[in-house]
């Protein structure tokens, strides 16, 4: 999959997303909805790649954003996107290259709106959320990469407040993920801004903390 990713940032569709005004590094909420099922880092969860740079074993690269079946996923930037399908891993899912290095992934979907090849704008509709190749529930796993290198999806900046004073953490009883500012996370990648919420609807919190139920 990295060389996979690591690929498209070189290529003819590289350069056509970059012209169309893509590669900004300015991300996107990619969904209608605010609820975080599995954060971004060192995590327990099996189902994430090993790392040996994580004391807990498994490092998720991404977010899982849980909605309702078949709600509407967007794309975070412009560029170029690529579809592919699969009953494993990622299952069904969509890479975005911008240009300038910068790649989105979409996860787990349940169908695609957008064609192989086409050009797409930020906020454009291009999938439908899903559960297809490893999940264990309805949800898209959202990535950005940077000339291949994971970096920290952004989060909305009411959620961002939460994280920051610290009440946005694993759930009670040993949840499987947190959130973990650069200085804790033991992983040597990047961080992107917070996002204006955009007038989207707040983070869903139970008991204080975002849901960390499943990926």
């Amino acid at each position: 999959m990295t060389a996979q990713v690591y690929a498209l940032d070189f290529s003819q569709d590289a350069v056509a997303a970059a012209f169309a005004g893509g590669g900004s590094g300015q991300f996107a909420w990619p969904e209608q909805v605010r609820v975080i099922t599995q954060g971004f880092g060192c995590t327990t969860l099996r189902l994430a790649p090993n790392s040996s740079e994580c004391p807990t074993g498994h490092f998720h690269t991404g977010l899982d954003i849980a909605g309702p079946n078949l709600v509407d996923v967007h794309a975070a930037d412009t560029g170029i996107a690529r579809v592919f399908t699969g009953a494993t891993g990622y299952g069904n899912y969509v890479i975005i290259t911008h240009g300038n290095g910068y790649s989105t992934l979409y996860g787990h979907l349940h169908d695609f709106v957008v064609r192989d090849g086409q050009l797409v704008r930020r906020g454009d509709l291009i999938a439908h959320e899903g559960k297809t190749g490893n999940s264990t529930g309805l949800h898209v796993h959202f990535e950005i990469r940077q000339w291949g290198n994971y970096l920290a999806p952004p989060l909305p900046r009411r959620l961002h407040a939460l994280l920051s004073a610290g009440r946005v953490g694993p759930r009670s009883g040993g949840g499987v993920g947190r959130f973990l500012p650069p200085s804790e996370r033991g992983h040597p990648e990047g961080h992107a801004p917070a996002l204006d919420d955009d007038g989207l609807a707040p983070p869903r919190l139970e008991g204080g903390r975002a849901d960390h139920a499943r990926a």
